[in-house]
């Protein structure tokens, strides 16, 4: 029998990153609430789910680890602050040896996602420029990454 807890805690995750793709896609935007919630939801899912429980060290280096590098991010201007604080709030599901898959698919939705915000200006006739200046909703990548992960 699948551990209902364990897919109840990950399905509740994966709707608060919808939510925030979807907030960050309509006004560029994560409200804190989200990145609060999906923070509450990985802390109390590695106090209850045994797996979790075990490796809770490598849980917490993942914490430190990208509180570290979305600071770094933020401050050179690279992600928007709601951006680094889901990342933030969702380390906790990740163990540290898998933080750098998580991250190298953000990466790659993230550059898919440039990809479409330039053609997409391409075809309204604007320049890619133009189109990299907006504000890319990377809650959208956050989301896909956190999907690619939790499926392989």
């Amino acid at each position: 029998m699948p551990d209902v807890v364990g897919y109840s805690f990950l399905a509740v995750t994966f709707l608060l990153l919808c939510a925030a793709a979807w907030t960050d896609l309509e006004s560029r935007t994560i409200p804190n609430a989200i990145p609060v919630a999906v923070f509450v939801v990985a802390l109390a899912a590695c106090i209850v789910l045994p797996d979790l429980r075990a490796d809770w060290g490598w849980h917490a280096g993942s914490f430190v680890v990208m509180f570290a590098l979305g600071f770094a991010a933020f401050a050179g201007r690279v992600l928007g602050g709601g951006d680094v604080k889901l990342l933030i709030a969702l380390s906790p599901w990740i163990a540290l040896p898998k933080l750098a898959s998580l991250l190298l698919f953000i990466g790659v939705a993230g550059g898919a996602l440039a990809c479409i915000f330039i053609l997409a200006a391409l075809v309204r006739r604007e320049s890619g420029k133009t189109a990299l200046r907006q504000r890319i909703p990377y809650g959208v990548a956050i989301l896909a990454g956190a999907v690619a992960v939790a499926i392989l």
